[in-house]
Parts: structure tokens; C-alpha cells; sequence
């Protein structure tokens, strides 16, 4: 497990540690979540990312989408919502976590809605 500071750290590390599931925080400095994003996914195809974000922003949730997040959390979400969604995108599921309250966006292979 490990924790950065920057997005361009956050990238670093999960490159160095190769964790399960990575967690990004949509807003961080340097990159944010969406960019880091990207850039792990093209130095780590395999990863799995989940965003983390303070705002329940459709367009935000296809952005992430569209930069390859398996899923997108909305800060205060429930605990068990948060659980739900790392154990699944750890499992390699498609869905990243149900869906509730607006708290977590289901992204789905093909899906056009956010």
C-alpha cells in the first residue's frame, strides 16, 4: 500500500508497487486524477483504477471512463460502497461497484451513459 502527494507521484509509486487497485483522487497536483490516469494506464496497461472525487459530475465520470477508471467514488460515500468497489475492481469485474445514491458511478464496458 502506498500514498502520494501528486499525481505524478501517485503514478510513480503504483508503477514501483503494482498494487491490485489503485485509488486516485480526482483533484491533486501536478496531474490530476484523470491524467495520471492515463499516463498509468500507458506505462501499466493492467492496472486498475478507481477515482476518488469530491464532485458528483456526470461528465467527470465519463471522463474518467473514457481515461480507462474502472470506477468513480464520490467522497462520502458509504464505507461499504467504497469496500464493495475495491474488492470487485480487484476481482477484475466490469462493474466497479453497484450503484447508490449518486455515491458510485457504474462504469460498463461498452456503456455510453454516465
Amino acid at each position: 500500500m502506498g500514498e502520494a502527494g501528486t499525481g505524478r507521484e501517485g503514478v510513480e509509486l503504483a508503477c514501483r508497487l503494482q498494487p491490485q487497485v489503485v485509488l486516485m483522487d480526482l483533484r491533486m497536483p501536478e496531474l490530476d486524477g484523470i491524467a495520471a490516469t492515463r499516463l498509468l494506464l500507458a506505462r501499466q496497461p493492467s492496472a486498475v483504477v478507481l477515482i476518488l472525487s469530491a464532485y458528483d459530475d456526470p461528465a467527470l465520470m465519463r471522463e474518467a471512463r473514457q481515461a480507462g477508471a474502472r470506477g468513480y467514488l464520490v467522497k462520502g460515500c458509504r464505507v461499504v460502497e467504497l469496500v464493495e468497489a475495491i474488492t470487485s475492481a480487484a476481482a477484475a469485474q466490469t462493474d466497479a461497484a453497484p450503484s447508490g445514491a449518486g455515491a458510485v458511478d457504474r462504469l460498463e464496458a461498452g456503456s455510453s451513459s454516465g
